[in-house]
């Protein structure tokens, strides 16, 4: 049985997170949202917001939607909110993918509180990874030419040695690609973090240099 801490920390918004891996800097950020009927006034409808990698499916050859991840409400009330979330990676064998709810720090923002609030330990279920293969393009480094350093000067700024160095590329060459598939349920309590009154939802994943975030907007 997991038990929430609440913290006060500021004014303006409600936030409730998971501390699951250590604070980074992100480079790149991928936010979608929808909006839809506030689930706690009409009921839950179809909410499920994909979030597409349609640049990276293309470089490594990978039919459209093998990389997408994905989020949906699954239960909002006065006591539970839960999203299930699928999350796909490309398995490069270094015996780690970013498919598993622990690996990342998990957030939900929402715009009902009057301070800032955060509770810890959301619920976590994992389904188990599912893995496939496809007949994809690989990433090989390769020497593309030689370049001349100078790696002693004088004191009049004249090269005395020089050395030899490899320039080396990135290449993609056809291959088996391994695709893998997880994610799971994340559940928090709901302790006035969402009411009739709210009309936004933001579930937020961390990992380093990267962040995914799903938006629901309500009417």
């Amino acid at each position: 049985m997991n038990h929430h801490r609440l913290r006060l920390l500021g004014p303006l918004v409600g936030v409730l997170s998971l501390a699951a891996a250590a604070a980074t800097s992100t480079a790149c950020t991928r936010t979608v949202s929808t909006t839809i009927p506030h689930p706690m006034t009409s009921g839950l409808t179809v909410n499920e917001i994909p979030i597409t990698y349609a640049g990276t499916e293309r470089q490594r050859g990978l039919p459209p939607g093998t990389l997408s991840d994905t989020g949906q409400i699954t239960q909002l009330d006065a006591t539970t909110m839960c999203f299930a979330v699928r999350l796909a990676d490309i398995d490069e064998g270094r015996g780690t993918t970013w498919t598993a709810l622990e690996n990342y720090e998990i957030t939900l923002d929402t715009d009902t509180a009057q301070a800032e609030l955060r509770v810890e330990n959301p619920t976590l279920q994992n389904v188990q990874p599912v893995s496939q293969s496809f007949n994809g393009l690989n990433p090989q480094r390769r020497q593309s030419g030689v370049r001349r350093r100078c790696v002693d000067e004088n004191d009049q700024g004249e090269c005395r040695e020089w050395r030899e160095e490899p320039i080396y590329e990135t290449v993609y060459v056809p291959g088996l690609v391994a695709g893998v598939t997880g994610g799971g349920s994340i559940c928090f309590g709901n302790q006035g973090f969402v009411t009739p009154q709210t009309s936004r939802v933001e579930l937020r994943l961390e990992r380093p240099a990267f962040t995914v975030t799903f938006e629901w907007n309500f009417t």
